[in-house]
């Protein structure tokens, strides 16, 4: 992250701190910090956050409701391993959901757009 980028986020921060608490602004930290690791280290060609989902599940014995950010994230199946490491290091859960889905058909130049920004692992 350059300081360009620190710069630009917060002044995004300052904008948010009027309308979230701390807990929202340190989750909106953590997710910047994720798609701007994935797509600079050309682990991502592109990260959607899609915000306000919440998330129904049974952790530790307990049933819990929380609000979380989902983030769907275009990269190559042979790049997957690093990018589950990374978010792995960054994400505040003690287990973080990664899980892939094969792309059965989609739009070539969109593809091919994926492949030129997502070198293969080599």
């Amino acid at each position: 992250m350059g300081v360009d980028d620190v710069a630009r986020y917060r002044e995004s921060i300052d904008i948010l701190e009027s309308r979230m608490d701390i807990e929202d602004i340190v989750i909106e930290i953590i997710i910047f910090c994720i798609y701007s690791i994935l797509v600079k280290n050309k682990l991502a060609a592109c990260v959607n956050i899609i915000p306000n989902i919440v998330s129904v599940y049974e952790w530790k014995e307990e049933i819990n409701e929380d609000p979380e950010v989902l983030m769907i994230i275009k990269t190559r199946s042979s790049r997957l391993e690093e990018l589950t490491a990374m978010v792995k290091e960054n994400h505040p859960y003690e287990v973080c959901e990664v899980i892939s889905s094969p792309i059965a058909q989609g739009n070539p130049p969109y593809l091919d757009w994926i492949g030129e920004i997502v070198p293969e692992k080599k």
